[in-house]
């Protein structure tokens, strides 16, 4: 059996936003336009970690990467990912155990 963790970023090129006090109106500056970079990984214990940029943050998506973990675990009798709450990561709990895929 292989454990491994299962996590998603999703860093943005927006700046923070910069306030600075003052008597008069304050400016806000950003000096990047916007642009968002779906990014999850796979980190195996044992066996092999995986990582990948996803177009999104779907279901489907989400499953479609365990798929490809499980790929690269086949020898494994079967994989236990250990995961946040999120509600995409949620929806896919049925579907991937027939895989031999247990969150």
């Amino acid at each position: 059996m292989e454990i491994g963790f299962l996590d998603e970023n999703i860093p943005q090129t927006t700046a923070n936003t910069v306030r600075v006090w003052s008597f008069w109106k304050s400016v806000i500056k950003k000096n990047t336009g916007k642009g968002r970079a779906n990014t999850i990984a796979y980190y195996a214990l044992v066996g092999n970690s995986l990582e990948e940029t996803l177009k999104d943050s779907t279901a489907e998506s989400i499953k479609g990467f365990l798929e490809k973990v499980r790929e690269a675990n086949n020898e494994y009798l079967a994989v236990v990912v250990i995961l946040d709450n999120f509600k995409s990561h949620r929806k896919v709990t049925g579907e991937v155990e027939e895989n031999g895929i247990y969150l």
